[in-house]
């Protein structure tokens, strides 16, 4: 089966394998473009997604590079006070309540 995947990183595809030569060889074949540098020992976790193409199913792969936040650094978006002179009230606003037109 003709190989037409587009390398991305993080991205990659096992095709069923139709031609096996022999009892041993694998039943899926493919690639994994990694998104980050590996080296030998580093385990390396991926997510697999079965899917049907005109060329037959293949299991589409992707490279989990998700980290958590530290629960320990400020999350976005934090509530920040304004000062209270940027405040707008009654008092300070200028206006008359019987001049708003609504």
């Amino acid at each position: 089966m003709a190989n037409k995947h587009n390398p991305m990183p993080g991205k990659g595809v096992l095709y069923t394998q139709t031609d096996k030569k022999n009892a041993k060889a694998p039943d899926l074949r493919g690639q994994l473009m990694l998104a980050q540098d590996a080296k030998a020992g580093d385990i390396i976790k991926i997510g697999g997604w079965k899917k049907q193409t005109p060329m037959g199913e293949l299991i589409s792969l992707s490279q989990d590079t998700y980290v958590p936040p530290d629960r320990n650094q400020t999350q976005y978006p934090v509530e920040v006070n304004a000062p209270e002179e940027n405040y707008v009230t009654e008092a300070n606003s200028g206006a008359n309540e019987d001049e708003v037109p609504f």
